[in-house]
């Protein structure tokens, strides 16, 4: 998880990735008779406060763009990527990798009956949101949307929009998991059935002409 953090590319990395945004006016730290020291002490507040799952380094994460009415656009009667989701496709490399989720969620479900060691995943889109806004019942609910404690990893900063990502979050069923392909987690799925390699502006190009 830290990569994705520290990683100093400003269109994939991000340093709140995986954290909880807490209003800075209501933290408190509270001494033994439970007053608030920031009160009491007259010590400044922090401008930002974010809350993390202790040890998330052992999550593995595959990230992809999906292509859906969110990146489309009609003119002419013609339907084709917005321009931005284009652009955002080329900033990623030169190559990308058409695939379909439920293949890919159909693999994994079958991979992992007989893998060594025992994972579980979770997956589905990213939810975007302002992490300035905390007053709000779509706050509470963004980051406790299943009650699983890895579901604030499944939202991000509206500044991420264009990218319209889905998330793999991969974790061990019994025991952390450990890189076993360099600073990865390989599991073996076998091949798509359904699954293209593109030239990035290739792809592109092509959805403008089948969509």
């Amino acid at each position: 998880m830290s990569k994705y953090r520290n990683d100093d590319t400003d269109f994939r990395g991000d340093e709140n990735e995986g954290k909880i945004p807490i209003d800075p006016i209501s933290f408190a730290i509270r001494g033994t008779d439970g007053k608030d020291l920031f009160n009491e002490l007259g010590i400044p507040r922090p401008d930002s406060v974010m809350s993390s799952l202790v040890g998330d380094d052992d999550l593995f994460m595959f990230c992809a763009a999906m292509i859906n009415d969110s990146v489309l656009q009609t003119v002419d009667d013609r339907c084709s990527l917005t321009p931005e989701f284009g652009a955002a496709i080329r900033q990623f490399g030169d190559y990308a990798f058409l695939f379909l989720s439920a293949e890919l969620e159909d693999r994994l479900s079958k991979a992992r009956e007989n893998h060594t060691p025992g994972f579980g995943f979770m997956s589905g889109p990213i939810i975007y949101r302002d992490l300035a806004v905390f007053n709000s019942e779509e706050y509470k609910k963004t980051y406790r949307l299943t009650g699983s404690l890895y579901d604030p990893f499944f939202v991000k900063s509206i500044d991420y929009k264009i990218q319209n990502e889905w998330r793999l979050v991969i974790v061990g069923s019994e025991e952390k998991l450990s890189p076993n392909n360099g600073d990865a987690f390989s599991i073996n799925i076998g091949a798509f059935n359904w699954g293209f390699i593109f030239h990035s502006d290739t792809l592109i190009k092509t959805l403008e002409l089948v969509l």
